[in-house]
């Protein structure tokens, strides 16, 4: 029995179809890390950024002689900043003194220098230093997803740790980043190493803040 040419042709349509909506479900909570997300491991490349005086920073610069750096991931709408502000500052008080810098990013498109210097002031988040990403290059250059999200990397730039500050939005028992932290000044490898991060996704990801679960 021969089909007719048009049936043929719906046929290939509709199975096309078909295969790229299952293919762009499967890819759509990391649709931007379609190619592959930054490796545990991996070096991240020196980068430049404005910080929120719109001086030029540098990784390189704002981590030298650092035996440890954290990108803090930021956003000025994700109340998970807000909630989790007072853990980072016990945080940076307790390991910046034994050499560890903190650099935090705020990798939203839609936030301006203004609203990102304010809430600062608000929630007196003045013990890192402020670094502006607009265009997400350094985010999907370490492969982050979401404000509050911390990725640790070693004195050789390596990513050594990546996801959760801890293990609770509002009442943490086991502090994720703390943890890594102490590992990699004893000389250990961070266990876990990457932790599923539960902020709010940024602009172009797709999941779940902790605050509506």
């Amino acid at each position: 029995m021969r089909l007719r040419p048009d049936v043929v042709i719906f046929a290939v349509l509709l199975a096309g179809s078909a295969y790229a909506v299952s293919t762009q479900l499967h890819d759509a909570p990391d649709a931007p890390y379609a190619g592959g997300r930054a490796a545990m491991g991996s070096v991240v490349a020196d980068f430049t950024l404005k910080d929120i005086g719109l001086r030029d920073r540098t990784l390189a610069e704002l981590s030298k002689g650092a035996k440890a750096t954290v990108l803090y991931f930021w956003s000025v709408e994700c109340p998970c900043v807000d909630a989790r502000e007072p853990r980072m500052k016990e945080i940076v008080a307790k390991y910046e003194k034994a050499g560890v810098a903190f650099v935090g990013i705020d990798s939203d498109p839609n936030d301006t220098r203004d609203q990102v210097f304010e809430k600062m002031g608000r929630i007196r988040a003045t013990a890192y230093r402020m670094l502006l990403d607009p265009t997400q290059a350094v985010l999907k250059a370490t492969g982050g997803r979401t404000a509050t999200e911390a990725i640790v990397l070693d004195d050789r730039g390596r990513i050594r740790y990546r996801g959760a500050f801890d293990d609770d939005l509002l009442k943490p028992t086991r502090s994720f980043l703390g943890e890594a932290l102490d590992a990699l000044l004893a000389g250990r490898d961070p266990s876990p190493a990457e932790t599923p991060p539960d902020g709010c996704p940024f602009p172009g990801f797709e999941g779940e803040c902790a605050f509506v679960k």
